[in-house]
């Protein structure tokens, strides 16, 4: 068994600088995970968090809406309309911009009407009296990202909330539509 002052006079070569470097790179590391493990748990990657979601007013209505978002991934926006509202026909607007970037799957509780209009669809809900539920849920899906440089204007009743979100691509989407493009530019 050799003895400490032997294992000391082993002839090493190390790099002092070198493993300084190192081990600096790699703090730097463990930085950029943690922060990457915080912004995935307050929402910031569009699956679930305090900040995915956004809350917006339309007068006493409220929309809730996808802050953050992923392509192709099901979502929801719902209108909350106050116990204010009258009983009777409720009309919320979704503005064309909106529809260009998410596609309504469906609807809850099912729209008495329908109408495409100029500037979006109007969904016209039957409200029943002011204590009962008073909700709608558009089951919505991301068509394509989408940056949040633009509001777009809910309305509830004439009434607009702007709102606006960001749609994150997923990894493999977002790969095939790169390659595709770069195929595109280099071919076309």
């Amino acid at each position: 068994m050799p003895t400490s002052q032997e294992i000391q006079a082993l002839p090493t070569q190390t790099d002092r600088a070198f493993q300084e470097r190192f081990w600096t790179i790699q703090r730097f590391g463990w930085a950029a995970m943690f922060v990457l493990v915080i912004a995935a748990v307050t929402g910031l990657s569009g699956a679930g968090g305090p900040l995915a979601h956004g809350l917006a007013h339309s007068g006493e209505a409220q929309v809730s809406y996808p802050r953050i978002s992923r392509w192709q991934a099901a979502d929801e926006l719902r209108v909350d309309f106050p116990s204010g509202f009258a009983a009777g026909a409720a009309d919320v607007v979704l503005p064309e911009s909106f529809l260009d970037v998410f596609t309504v799957e469906g609807v809850t509780p099912q729209p008495q009407e329908v109408a495409a209009l100029g500037r979006g669809q109007r969904y016209r809900f039957v409200l029943g009296p002011a204590g009962s539920r008073r909700t709608a849920h558009f089951a919505i899906r991301a068509k394509r990202p989408a940056w949040p440089n633009r509001s777009h204007a809910v309305a509830v009743e004439g009434r607009t909330a702007a709102i606006r979100f960001l749609v994150l691509p997923s990894g493999a989407q977002w790969i095939r539509s790169s390659a595709a493009q770069l195929f595109t530019s280099f071919f076309w």
